[in-house]
């Protein structure tokens, strides 16, 4: 069970509810199974998306950030997601001012995401 204190910031719990209410008896733990596959799917995408920001190429950076702004939505990451379809749509139209820091930001909010998804699997 989550601590009182528990506050979700970057996780709609909603989202997470809906998940937990998926789970089986006697099955493999739906959401952490979840988890671990964001987890996996998101590295490989993160290292994606650099490499597109230091050959300033938009198409795969576009690529990139839409398979992570589904898959963090899926999970009810909608900050991560909506900044991840901000940057989509800028590089569909190649406007990107300033993409590091953009990359930056929505790594830093991935790294929220996954601290605050690793104390709701310890629940």
């Amino acid at each position: 069970m989550l601590p009182e204190e528990f506050c979700f910031v970057h996780i709609d719990k909603k989202k997470i509810d809906t998940l937990k209410k998926m789970q089986q008896p006697g099955k493999p733990d739906v959401l952490a199974r979840l988890v671990t596959s964001f987890q996996e799917s998101s590295n490989e995408i993160l290292q994606s998306l650099n490499r597109a920001v230091n050959n300033n190429d938009m198409e795969v950076m576009s690529m990139s950030v839409h398979s992570l702004k589904s898959s963090s939505g899926n999970l009810g990451a909608m900050h991560l997601s909506n900044l991840c379809g901000e940057l989509e749509s800028s590089a569909k139209e190649y406007r990107i001012a300033d993409p590091l820091y953009r990359v930056q930001e929505i790594e830093t909010e991935y790294d929220a995401v996954v601290a605050e998804l690793k104390q709701i699997l310890l629940d």
